[in-house]
């Protein structure tokens, strides 16, 4: 009985980890700052680091500090009282997490200072597929160069296209490619992939 229930445990946690832990709030606020800039810290900090007991993530243990002092210098203080540090260490609610991880996105996308930090890191790229690839390795650095997945989700990305048969004989360049690129970033940053581990 012993065995069977050890075997038992053995397979599903080998389920679960083939599914991927989502990462908790310090893992999202490091991806995206990387990838948004320092500008987007109070963004995140209100979508992403103040909801403990969406994301996950125990404040720092070790942290004398308890204060609500948005001044704070360090990640990890408790922002929310000593019951953060009791924090899950992982996400428990998908769907409110999902919400706003939509919202985060939306925000970062839309905030000119956010946006343009990402875009400064493109524009060496000549045109639009190149800029957009780099977009694409900023969320999935594991995927190296893929033109076609490029191609076909900015042909996603692209609402004002209205009959998607004729996608293949229009020129990619005809709309504003800022737009494009903002709907592109938009698409992988609301993607899961990223966001396990």
């Amino acid at each position: 009985m012993k065995k069977l229930l050890f075997v038992f445990c053995l397979l599903f946690s080998i389920n679960s980890m083939a599914k991927g832990i989502w990462g908790n709030r310090f893992v999202t606020y490091d991806t995206l700052i990387k990838i948004f800039g320092p500008k987007s810290h109070s963004i995140l900090e209100d979508k992403i680091l103040k909801h403990y007991q969406v994301f996950g993530g125990a404040c720092a243990l070790m942290e004398a500090n308890f204060s609500k002092d948005k001044n704070n210098s360090s990640l990890y203080y408790c922002r929310n009282g000593s019951a953060e540090s009791k924090a899950p260490p992982y996400a428990n609610d998908l769907v409110r997490r999902n919400a706003l991880i939509l919202s985060a996105c939306n925000n970062l996308v839309h905030n000119a200072d956010s946006f343009d930090y990402l875009m400064e890191k493109t524009i060496i790229f000549p045109n639009t597929i190149d800029r957009a690839q780099k977009i694409l390795q900023e969320f999935y650095p594991q995927l190296g160069t893929n033109k076609e997945l490029v191609y076909e989700a900015l042909k996603t990305s692209n609402k004002q296209i209205r009959f998607p048969f004729l996608t293949r004989f229009l020129p990619l360049k005809i709309f504003n490619d800022y737009e494009l690129l903002r709907e592109f970033t938009y698409y992988f940053c609301i993607s899961e992939k990223w966001q396990k581990f």
